[in-house]
């Protein structure tokens, strides 16, 4: 810490506490948070301890910090992994699971969040109750914590990690959810929870960068050019096509990228009908997966004219 003292740090998330009878007790605390706004450079964390009554040694040991970047600089612009951070308390004497804790998110299929909570505190007003904590988002449902308490001056902490997963698109509500298993009243005080979506960007800016884009018409097909002037981070392309220029548009095909190529590709659409007019699209994969990068459009003729060739021998 060099020359630093406590004075020159910020918290950055809610403490913990946990009461210790006597030198034979063990606690376990918890901390979790997302450190938000912070300018660009180094930065130290640190976790602190402290004891409440004076006078008193507590010895802290075996002790973990983790620290994830959600934040990063991709290009020159500053992309993020979306976060959602929620704070509080909640009191029940509930015998079933009920959200103490909750947070509405938007997922697509198949992605997957970091879920992640703490309560500072667990009191009661009665003697002797269990509270038992869970993670949930959709159908996931981590394992059940449990903590006793002893009484109204006994103060216990806890936490819970999780990895959630959705199978399909939609809106879903992640939550810290909390019952007694007594039915006597249990309060969670300073609680956090935390979600991480480790499938989405934001702000990254899109991998493909095309020099040209063109459909043109030919005997019995369509002929699809264009030309990449930046794949970094592309796959592959999707071709998609439409008989209006605002869709709805179909997939055609998938078109890898040519890692040893000029970035000059062609495509050829035989699926046409003379005196159609078609629109074209080009999708990235990989990077911005579904980025719409390049649109074309072009009218399949009818007719076409065939004229000999010129002949250069005598008559």
């Amino acid at each position: 810490m060099g020359e630093s003292t406590w004075s020159d740090w910020v918290e950055v998330g809610l403490p913990a506490q946990r009461n210790l009878s006597d030198s034979s007790d063990l606690g376990i605390a918890n901390l979790t948070a997302i450190a938000s706004g912070l300018s660009a450079g180094t930065h130290q964390f640190a976790v602190a301890v402290r004891v409440v009554s004076g006078g008193l040694t507590v010895n802290t040991t075996n002790v973990t910090l983790i620290g994830v970047a959600t934040s990063f600089d991709a290009g020159g612009s500053s992309a993020n992994f979306p976060t959602f951070q929620v704070s509080g308390e909640h009191t029940t004497n509930s015998t079933t699971l009920i959200p103490a804790l909750s947070s509405s998110v938007t997922l697509e299929a198949g992605e997957k969040v970091f879920l992640g909570s703490q309560y500072s505190l667990m009191t009661t007003d009665t003697g002797s109750p269990t509270g038992i904590q869970d993670l949930s988002l959709g159908s996931y449902d981590s394992t059940d914590q449990r903590r006793y308490i002893n009484g109204s001056t006994d103060r216990g902490s806890g936490a819970s990690v999780g990895l959630a997963s959705v199978a399909s698109a939609g809106s879903y509500t992640a939550a810290l959810r909390h019952r007694s298993l007594a039915g006597k009243s249990v309060t969670l005080l300073d609680a956090v929870l935390v979600g991480v979506r480790l499938d989405s960007v934001c702000g990254l800016p899109t991998a493909l960068v095309l020099g040209s884009f063109s459909a043109r018409s030919a005997p019995g097909a369509m002929v699809l050019r264009w030309q990449a002037a930046s794949e970094l981070g592309v796959v592959g392309f999707r071709l998609e096509r439409s008989a209006f220029a605002e869709g709805p548009f179909e997939e055609l095909s998938f078109v890898p990228v040519d890692e040893g190529g000029d970035g000059n590709y062609l495509w050829i659409d035989r699926d046409v009908v003379p005196g159609t007019h078609y629109y074209y699209r080009i999708e990235s994969l990989g990077g911005v997966t579904g980025a719409s990068v390049g649109l074309a459009d072009a009218l399949h003729w009818k007719y076409f004219m065939h004229l000999p060739l010129a002949s250069n021998s005598p008559a």
